[in-house]
């Protein structure tokens, strides 16, 4: 059992290509207080609805999403972007595309939904 453990281990040491970190709800706000750039990956019509003080947008499921993200975010790579989306999983793969293009990502853990469930603030454009 040990084998396979440090077989894991090693597997999920993938060098400089693997920045992203997966975070809880305090973990990410003190990414964000310290100064990682806030992106929500959902649609807009999403983002409308409710999304963390202070995010960004852009949509995952576009085909210019990297191109996006780089007009939108630092042009430095060493400033982290914290990420998120409804549940998690798609900011996930966002994560690894972003993390690939030379970004270090926190990615928030069961995303808006389980923010907005703990009570957490949340903007809207809807209103």
């Amino acid at each position: 059992m040990s084998f396979f453990a440090a077989l894991l281990g090693l597997a999920s040491c993938g060098g400089d290509s693997n920045k992203v970190t997966n975070v809880d709800q305090g973990q990410f706000q003190a990414q964000v207080a310290a100064g990682a750039f806030l992106l929500d990956v959902r649609t807009e019509e999403e983002y409308r609805e409710a999304h963390l003080p202070g995010a960004v947008y852009a949509d995952w499921y576009k085909d210019d999403f990297l191109q996006k993200v780089q007009e939108i975010c630092p042009v430095e790579k060493e400033i982290p972007l914290a990420i998120y989306c409804r549940t998690g999983r798609r900011s996930a793969e966002a994560a690894a595309a972003l993390s690939k293009a030379g970004y270090t990502v926190y990615n928030l853990l069961g995303g808006i939904t389980e923010w907005i469930s703990s009570g957490l603030k949340v903007e809207s454009e809807t209103e």
